[in-house]
C-alpha cells in the first residue's frame, strides 16, 4: 500500500516537471518568434513592409517632389533602412531612387530635392559609393546632381569616387557642377587626382563655380601645389570680389608647407623651439608642445601654420591639442579654419568638440 502511493506521488512529480517543461518551451518559442519577427521587419523581410523597388523608393521619400505636394515622410530610421535596401538592389535602383526623388526644372535657377533622402542614402556610407559613382554618368541631370549631392553629403567618405567626380566636375548642369566641385574639396587632401580637373573651373564665366573650384583647391591643401599660379591670377585679377577672397585664403592652405617654414624662421627662439617639438616624432613631446604654444596664446601667432600641419597628424591627442592651440591664438589663426571645419567630422569626439571650440573663439575675436 505504501509502495502504491510512493507511485503515485511520484507519478504526479513527474507529471508536474513535464508541465513546467512543457510551458518553458512554449514560452522559449514564443520569444524566438518575436526575435525573428523583430529581425525579419530590420532586415526589411516584413510581409506587411515593402517588397519592390518602387515601394522602397516610397519609403525612402514618402512622395516624389516631382508630384507636386509631399506629404509627411517616414522617421530617420525608416529612411536609412530603405536607403540600405536600395542601395544593396543596385546602381540601377540607387539611380531610380535619385529619379524619382530630385528635379531639376529646364531653364529654371533651383534644384528639387529631399534633404532627408540625401542624408539617408550618404548614410550608407562607402559601400554606396560605386552606385552613387556610376550614377554621376547618367544622361539626366536630376541623377547626376543626386548623386554629387549624396557624396557631397559623405564628405572623405567618398574617396572612392573622386574619379568619377574629377570626370564631370566641368559638367554643363550648374547643380552638377556645383556639387561636384563641393564634393571634391570635402574629401580633401585625397582629392588631389582630381587638381588637373579643377583648374579649368578656377576659370569658368560662371563667377559661383569659379570661387567652388578655388574653395575646394584650397581644401586639398599642399598636395594641389600645381594650382598656386591659377590662384594667384585668380587673387590679382578676378573680376569678382568674392573669389579674390577666397583665392588668398586658398594660397595660404595650399601653399602651408613652406609657409610653416618661413612662420618657424621668422618666430622668436621660444617660439621657435615649440615649433620643433611639435614635429616630434613622440607623441607626449609633441603634445606638450602645442599645449605650451596655447598657453602663450596671441604670442603663438608664428606657429599656427605649424599647428595647422598638426591637425593632421594621427594622433588624436595631438589634434586636439593643436586645434587648443589655434583657438587660444584667436583671430590670427583665421586663416586655418578651413582645416578646424574639417576636424568636425573626426572620429574622436574629444577632437571634434576642441575644434569647435577653436572655430567659436577665433570667430568671436
Amino acid at each position: 500500500m505504501e509502495s502504491t502511493e510512493e507511485t503515485r506521488g511520484s507519478r504526479k512529480v513527474i507529471v508536474a516537471l513535464l508541465g513546467v517543461a512543457g510551458f518553458l518551451i512554449a514560452l522559449i518559442a514564443v520569444v524566438l518568434g518575436a526575435r525573428l519577427l523583430r529581425e525579419r521587419v530590420t532586415r526589411g523581410d516584413d510581409p506587411g513592409g515593402p517588397t519592390t523597388q518602387a515601394e522602397w523608393i516610397e519609403q525612402l521619400d514618402s512622395g516624389s517632389r516631382k508630384g507636386g505636394s509631399r506629404k509627411d515622410g517616414p522617421d530617420e530610421a525608416a529612411r536609412e533602412q530603405a536607403a540600405r535596401k536600395i542601395v544593396a538592389m543596385g546602381p540601377k535602383a540607387v539611380a531610380a531612387a535619385l529619379d524619382a526623388t530630385t528635379d531639376v526644372p529646364e531653364g529654371q535657377n533651383r534644384l528639387q530635392r529631399n534633404p532627408a533622402v540625401i542624408r539617408a542614402l550618404a548614410s550608407v556610407g562607402p559601400e554606396a559609393v560605386e552606385a552613387l559613382a556610376d550614377a554621376l554618368a547618367s544622361k539626366k541631370p536630376d541623377v547626376r546632381a543626386a548623386a554629387a549631392n549624396v557624396l557631397w553629403e559623405m564628405g572623405p567618405d567618398a574617396v572612392g569616387a573622386v574619379e568619377r567626380l574629377a570626370a564631370v566636375a566641368g559638367d554643363e548642369n550648374r547643380w552638377v557642377r556645383w556639387y561636384t566641385i563641393e564634393a571634391l574639396g570635402k574629401i580633401g587632401p585625397e582629392a588631389a587626382p582630381a587638381v588637373d580637373a579643377l583648374l579649368p573651373m578656377v576659370e569658368h564665366a560662371d563667377p559661383l563655380t569659379r570661387r567652388r573650384a578655388v574653395v575646394a583647391l584650397g581644401r586639398i591643401g599642399p598636395a594641389a601645389i600645381a594650382a598656386v599660379p591659377a590662384l594667384t591670377v585668380a587673387r590679382e585679377k578676378d573680376k569678382d570680389r568674392d573669389v579674390r577672397r577666397a583665392a588668398v585664403l586658398a594660397l595660404y592652405q595650399v601653399n602651408l608647407d613652406a609657409i610653416a617654414a618661413e612662420s618657424a624662421a621668422a618666430a622668436g627662439e621660444e617660439v621657435r623651439e615649440l615649433i620643433e617639438r611639435l614635429s616630434a616624432d613622440d607623441e607626449h613631446e609633441s603634445v606638450s608642445a602645442a599645449n605650451a604654444l596655447a598657453e602663450l596664446g596671441p604670442q603663438a601667432a608664428d606657429a599656427v601654420p605649424a599647428l595647422a600641419l598638426a591637425l593632421g597628424r594621427q594622433s588624436k591627442w595631438l589634434r586636439e591639442a593643436a586645434a587648443e592651440a589655434l583657438g587660444a591664438v584667436g583671430r590670427q589663426s583665421r586663416y586655418v579654419v578651413p582645416a578646424l571645419e574639417k576636424l568636425l567630422e573626426d572620429k574622436e569626439p574629444e577632437v571634434r568638440k576642441a575644434a569647435e571650440a577653436a572655430i567659436a573663439r577665433i570667430g568671436g575675436e
